[in-house]
Parts: structure tokens; C-alpha cells; sequence
């Protein structure tokens, strides 16, 4: 879709944003990859997405996934 690789996926609908921050809290990015498959199935983010579950083995993932979860939350854009 041409969008930046640390594009915060929009989830309009109020209940899948919140699933989406509940599933990037608990499962390190999780719900990126979600809402990339809702935001028009953004391939930028669901990789993003994956990258926070890979990492997240290592800590940082989750950390990176909580951020993005709050971002998602309020729906902001880093970039």
C-alpha cells in the first residue's frame, strides 16, 4: 500500500481497537498484525507486526508492542 513500515495500523471500530491493544499487551504483536489484516491488510504493518513477535523473545518486542499498543489506543501516527 506504500505506507511506512512503522505506520500504526487505524482500526476504526471501537471493540477491535481495544481486542487489537488487549492482544499487543499480552501477546507481543499481535495485535499489529490484527490490525494491519483490518487496515486493509497492510502488509508494512503485519510485518512490523511479526517483528514484534520475534523480538519479543527477547523482551524489547513486548516493550516495542506496548508502546505501539497505546498508539493503536489512541490512534496516533509516530511517522
Amino acid at each position: 500500500m506504500g505506507s511506512s513500515f512503522f505506520r500504526i495500523p487505524k482500526v476504526k471500530d471501537d471493540a477491535m481497537r481495544i481486542v487489537c491493544v488487549i492482544l499487543n499487551i499480552f501477546i507481543s504483536g499481535t495485535g499489529t498484525i490484527v490490525g494491519g489484516i483490518i487496515d486493509g491488510k497492510d502488509s508494512n504493518v503485519i510485518i512490523c507486526g511479526i517483528a514484534q513477535l520475534i523480538v519479543g523473545c527477547f523482551g524489547i518486542g513486548y516493550i516495542w508492542s506496548w508502546i505501539w499498543a497505546i498508539f493503536i489506543a489512541l490512534q496516533k501516527q509516530v511517522c
